[in-house]
């Protein structure tokens, strides 16, 4: 699946669930290495390094670790520079300012600020109820903790007759960004459809497929409890929580890039499609008439990647050459 890495400043604040005290990441750095051999990648490993970087492997990968372990490195001879010099304080500000907006003191519209799970729902409702001519919904499913997930279709036209193009974001819980940003998209699809003849085009001659939040029980615990909680909320029966979801789908199942480490951010789960959130988009897709893209939105890493990542190859012949120029096109812009 295509993972398109975007960038955008966007969105509010909860309480800290009941008996649950908000994690906290003190006297942590995350740093940027430049890894040259599998050897250096098991040494950050042992080090204590937690991934950071969509993929792991050869080359420049960023990993947060505790900051008194940079003495450590020091001593590997790894090629690194400090990117974050201390993590709590960027979640500290960003938490104070959330609270500010929350308390009103900070104006602005929807796009000022990060939202909650149920807000960005309700963003996507209103655009149905204001435009129900170009935005439908349906659930396409149900998360491990029941929250529904759901799916918007933005057409001007019959879009079981267009060229489907379906967009996935928040797979990954703390991921803010993936969700606003396409929150963006979808009210300039909608808002600006009567006034733009380019907007126009783009609505009535494809059927945007849109799942805001694909990981909802992910996301409101990042607003609550782990603001780097990265995986869904399974429990894992050992003690450990989570499936990231991303590399639980079927092609390339339990190859590089992922683990069997329950405790892992890369944990791929006990078999392909064992969560409820990949089964509710694998289903959906199907069903899905006329469906030409699949674009699932991550943060982190300025990079467009196209197939296939569990094997670090691409498509052969043809497809593999409109992947490439598809891929190198949205680069460009």
């Amino acid at each position: 699946m295509n993972r398109l890495c975007c960038c955008i400043l966007l969105t509010l604040i909860a309480p800290i669930a009941a008996g649950q005290e908000r994690v906290r990441f003190d006297d942590r750095v995350v740093v940027r290495t430049e890894l040259d051999t599998m050897r250096e990648l098991r040494t950050m490993l042992a080090i204590g390094g937690e991934l950071w970087s969509e993929s792991m492997g050869v080359g420049s990968v960023d990993f947060m670790l505790p900051e008194d372990r940079l003495g450590t490195l020091e001593r590997t001879g790894i090629d690194f520079q400090i990117m974050v010099p201390d993590v709590q304080a960027v979640l500290d500000d960003e938490l104070a300012r959330l609270r500010a907006a929350e308390g009103g003191i900070a104006g602005g519209g929807f796009f000022e600020e990060y939202h909650r799970g149920a807000d960005i729902i309700d963003f996507y409702d209103a655009l149905q109820a204001a435009r129900p001519d170009l935005v439908s919904s349906r659930t396409i499913g149900t998360s491990v903790e029941g929250r529904e997930i759901l799916a918007y279709t933005i057409c001007g036209s019959d879009s079981a007759a267009r060229p489907g193009l379906y967009i996935v974001t928040g797979a990954h819980a703390r991921e803010w960004i993936g969700p606003a940003t396409i929150a963006y998209l979808a009210d300039a699809l909608v808002n600006r459809y009567d006034t733009d003849p380019r907007i126009a085009g783009l609505v009535d001659g494809i059927a945007w497929q849109i799942v805001p939040i694909a990981n909802p029980d992910g996301y409101e615990y990042t607003w609550d409890v782990n603001r780097l909680w990265r995986k869904n909320r399974a429990v894992n029966g050992d003690g450990t929580f989570g499936v990231d979801w991303n590399r639980n789908f079927s092609a390339g199942w339990g190859g590089p890039g992922s683990s069997q480490d329950t405790s892992s951010d890369i944990y791929r789960g006990p078999s392909a499609f064992s969560e409820p959130e990949t089964q509710a988009i694998r289903d959906d897709v199907f069903a899905t008439p006329n469906l030409a893209m699949f674009f699932d939105v991550h943060c982190y890493s300025q990079l467009v990647l196209w197939p296939y990542g569990y094997d670090n190859s691409v498509p052969e012949g043809t497809p593999g050459e409109i992947h490439q120029m598809i891929g190198e096109g949205i680069a460009e812009r």
